[in-house]
């Protein structure tokens, strides 16, 4: 079977963040490759569709709807997303775009208030093979995006420790109903985990553990040249970037990176801060925060498999990151800095931030990290390609 045999439509709810850059990124390789594919998002300001791209209109009481839910879902939980509930917001027609359902395989990426399990075992039913990549933990629980070392996931999510008495009930509802739709799908229906210590998650879980589960890295851009470090107007510091957007996130360790940030100018350490927030975000104004850095610091306390890690390695800048989730596995002991999780503190990082200048990393060490990272993601695309041939062959023969 060829790639012409089969087409694939990418679901995500926004265009950007880890999983909409994720699968932009995944769709255009796919692209170039030969395949036939789409890429679908919500409709947004900021939104401009690239090539083989489209946004997604919503109606004005959809947007009221989802904008309600979210703010009430934001209060659940001050430290993680927490959303039991999703409202699905693909049109009733959407399916009718593409009349060869076997043959056309919807990708799913971040789902939230784009799709829920309802309508995606609604499409399921109508003949489309399903694919879901765990870009975060949503999938497999009763509405956590993270666990954040909770093990109820495991069972039915019942008892859930982060709501109160009266809420706690809520995820095992959730995720038992998200049961009776998940199993329902079978042979058209598989999970990619774009870690290790995703699938092994994953394969844990209550919901997914009887499922096809498979690992492929996320898809990255290619690099079209080599971006070097800019010069500095003052070598008496070194340049610490921080990539999350949310700055205030407790998932992404926003607490610890201003409390960092902090020390460090009370006590006039050599370390600056450069936030990727304050640059624009589009092509040039990434470079531009790439080349300001020379190191990038991930101080996550969950994360499966970050975008940004898997750019700073490919452009060869060293990380400064927590040993949470699937960063443990992009880590090269011999280029970059770990932290282990009972370090997680101001006075742990600084011990490693202090020992930077001890480090002395050659040009050897970055091509032997390079040589891993390449082994580590080389074939996503083809491990992609042929997955969807093994789902579209597996559909026909039906």
């Amino acid at each position: 079977m060829s790639k012409e045999d089969f087409s694939v439509v990418h679901l995500s709810t926004g265009h950007l963040g880890g999983a909409g850059l994720a699968s932009r990124r995944l769709n255009a390789k796919l692209n170039a490759a030969g395949a036939d594919s789409t890429f679908y998002a919500l409709g947004r300001s900021d939104f401009t569709p690239g090539p083989n791209e489209f946004s997604i209109a919503r109606t004005l009481l959809n947007r009221f709807a989802s904008a309600l839910l979210t703010s009430i879902e934001s209060r659940l939980s001050s430290k993680i997303l927490f959303s039991p509930l999703s409202i699905n917001s693909i049109p009733k027609g959407f399916a009718d775009k593409f009349p060869d359902k076997q043959k056309t395989i919807l990708h799913i990426h971040n789902w939230f208030n784009l799709l829920n399990f309802k309508e995606i075992s609604r499409l399921y039913d109508l003949g489309f093979p399903i694919v879901i990549t765990l870009h975060d933990q949503r999938t497999m629980t009763g509405g956590c995006h993270y666990s954040l070392g909770c093990n109820h996931f495991e069972t039915d999510c019942s008892k859930c420790p982060l709501l109160k008495i009266g809420l706690n009930k809520i995820p095992n509802l959730v995720s038992k109903r998200s049961s009776s739709y998940i199993q329902n799908m079978d042979s058209r229906f598989a999970v990619i985990a774009p870690s290790n210590w995703m699938l092994s998650e994953a394969k844990k879980s209550y919901l997914l553990k009887n499922k096809k589960i498979i690992f492929i890295p996320n898809t990255l851009e290619t690099t079209k040249k080599k971006i070097l470090p800019g010069t500095k107007s003052d070598k008496s510091y070194i340049r610490l970037g921080v990539a999350s957007m949310n700055t205030l996130s407790y998932v992404k360790g926003g607490d610890l990176t201003k409390e960092l940030e902090i020390e460090c100018n009370d006590h006039d350490l050599p370390f600056k801060f450069v936030y990727m927030n304050e640059f624009p975000q589009d092509e040039e104004g990434r470079s531009d925060f790439w080349k300001k850095i020379d190191f990038l610091i991930v101080l996550s306390r969950a994360e499966n498999s970050p975008n940004v890690i898997h750019e700073a390695k490919q452009l060869g800048i060293p990380v400064i990151a927590s040993r949470i989730g699937g960063i443990t596995e992009l880590l090269d002991e011999n280029f970059d800095i770990g932290i282990d999780e009972l370090d997680l503190n101001t006075r742990g990082i600084l011990a490693k931030l202090n020992a930077i200048s001890l480090r002395k990393r050659t040009g050897t060490d970055r091509d032997q990290m390079l040589e891993s990272f390449r082994k580590y993601t080389d074939g996503s695309i083809n491990e992609h390609i042929a997955l969807y041939q093994k789902l579209s062959i597996e559909t026909r023969n039906l």
